[in-house]
C-alpha cells in the first residue's frame, strides 16, 4: 500500500439519513486535509427487521475488497445488526485490516465512544428545573443488553437525586426502539391516573412516537405532556412541535474518528477514543424556552413549550451532500457493482498515485 494515499473504507447504513451525511461528509474533509481517501458502502435499510430482503440489503458488503483499503470504519448503530456488524469488524481484521468502531466499543477496535453525560444532564436540568417538571417517565430502549439505555437510566437517577426527587423504577419503559412497543407502552400510561409531567425518551425517534401516541389521548405537548428525545435526527427538528434534542457537534466528531484512524496507521494498539462534548451548544425544545447554552446541542424549543430558542451557530455544519463531498458510495445499483480499485482512480478527490 505504500507510494499511494491511504484509503478508509466506511461500511453503514442510511446514509441517506442527514445526519449520517453530515457524519460522512465531515470525515471525508478530515481525511482530505491528511491526504487520505474515503470510499463509502452503504445500505439504503438498516437490518433491524430480518425480513426477506435483508439478504439481498446486506450484499453490499460483500463488494468491499479489503486489499484496496487502510483502515475500516464501521457504524454499528447505523446498521442496527449486532451480528451484521461483527461479522463486518471480524472479516476486516482477519484481512490484517485496522477497524474504527464508531459507537460502541468492540474488541479488538479503535473505538468512537461518544460522551453524551454533559448534554444529557443539562436537558434533564432544564426540564427539572425551567418547567419544575417533578413526575418523570423514562422510555429507554432494550431492558436488557443496550448500554445506552442503561447509561442514559443512571444520568436521569443521579439528576433526579441531585434535585430531591424521588426517582420510581415503575416510572420505567422499555420501546424497543419500535413504534409497536412504545406505543403500547404509553398506551399503559395514558390510560391509567398517574400521567408524568414529562417523557424522557432514549432518542428522538421514540419520542415522535409518543408525541403521536399522546395525540390519540387529545394530549398536547408541551401544553399537556413535555417531551424530550436525544440525537438530533433531522424528523426532530421538522415534527411539530420540534422535539427537545441533543446533537452532536459533527466536526469535532469526525476529527476523534481520523485521529483514532491515525494511532492506526502509526500502529498503536486499539483502545478508546472519546468524542467529548464540544463548547458553546445550544438548545431546542419540545417544552417551554428559557435562553439554555448546552454542551451538545439539544434543538429549537417547542415541545417544552419554551418559544424558539436564540441559538449560537458553533460551527456552519456544512451539508454539501455526499456526492459534493467527494466520497465514493458503493449502494444497490447494478452499475455500481465493480470493484473498489476501478472506481477510486475515477471518483476520488485526489487520484492514487
Amino acid at each position: 500500500m505504500s507510494g499511494r494515499s491511504k484509503v478508509l473504507g466506511i461500511c453503514l447504513a442510511k446514509m441517506q439519513d442527514r445526519i449520517r451525511t453530515e457524519y460522512l461528509s465531515a470525515i471525508n474533509r478530515s481525511a482530505y486535509l491528511r491526504g487520505w481517501k474515503t470510499v463509502a458502502f452503504n445500505s439504503f435499510r438498516d437490518f433491524r427487521k430480518n425480513d426477506l430482503s435483508l439478504k439481498g440489503s446486506k450484499s453490499i458488503y460483500d463488494l468491499i475488497n479489503y486489499d484496496d483499503l487502510d483502515a475500516v470504519i464501521v457504524f454499528p448503530e447505523s446498521i442496527n445488526n449486532s451480528e451484521i456488524a461483527d461479522s463486518l469488524i471480524e472479516t476486516a481484521q482477519a484481512a490484517g485490516k485496522p477497524v474504527i468502531s464508531v459507537g460502541p466499543e468492540k474488541k479488538g477496535c479503535y473505538s468512537i465512544v461518544r460522551d453524551y453525560e454533559k448534554g444529557c444532564r443539562d436537558m434533564l436540568n432544564h426540564v427539572i428545573n425551567e418547567h419544575n417538571a417533578r413526575s418523570l417517565f423514562f422510555v429507554g430502549g432494550f431492558k436488557n443488553d443496550d448500554e445506552k439505555s442503561a447509561n442514559f437510566l443512571n444520568i436521569l437517577r443521579e439528576v433526579m437525586k441531585e434535585n430531591d426527587i424521588e426517582f420510581d423504577e415503575k416510572k420505567v419503559g422499555y420501546g424497543d426502539y419500535k413504534d409497536e412497543v412504545t406505543g403500547a407502552v404509553v398506551d399503559r400510561i395514558l390510560s391509567g391516573s398517574n400521567v408524568p409531567d414529562a417523557f424522557i425518551c432514549i432518542d428522538d425517534k421514540t419520542a415522535i412516537t409518543v408525541c403521536e401516541k399522546m395525540q390519540e389521548y387529545d394530549l398536547k405537548t408541551p401544553d399537556d405532556i413535555i417531551v424530550t428525545g436525544f440525537g438530533g435526527i433531522p424528523a426532530a427538528y421538522y415534527y411539530h412541535p420540534s422535539i427537545t434534542t441533543c446533537s452532536d457537534d459533527v466536526e469535532q466528531f469526525a476529527e476523534v474518528v481520523i485521529e483514532a484512524a491515525g494511532d492506526a496507521f502509526e500502529g498503536k494498539a486499539p483502545g478508546r477514543h472519546a468524542s467529548e462534548d464540544p463548547a458553546d451548544v445550544t438548545c431546542v425544545h419540545t417544552c417551554r424556552q428559557a435562553d439554555v447554552l448546552m454542551i451538545w446541542r439539544p434543538p429549537r424549543q417547542q415541545a417544552c413549550t419554551c418559544r424558539r430558542a436564540r441559538t449560537q451557530t458553533v460551527h456552519k455544519a456544512a451539508n454539501p451532500g455526499v456526492a459534493q463531498a467527494g466520497i465514493i458510495t458503493i449502494s444497490h445499483y447494478a452499475y455500481l457493482r465493480m470493484s473498489v480499485q476501478k472506481m477510486i482512480p475515477y471518483l476520488c478527490p485526489v487520484r492514487m498515485q
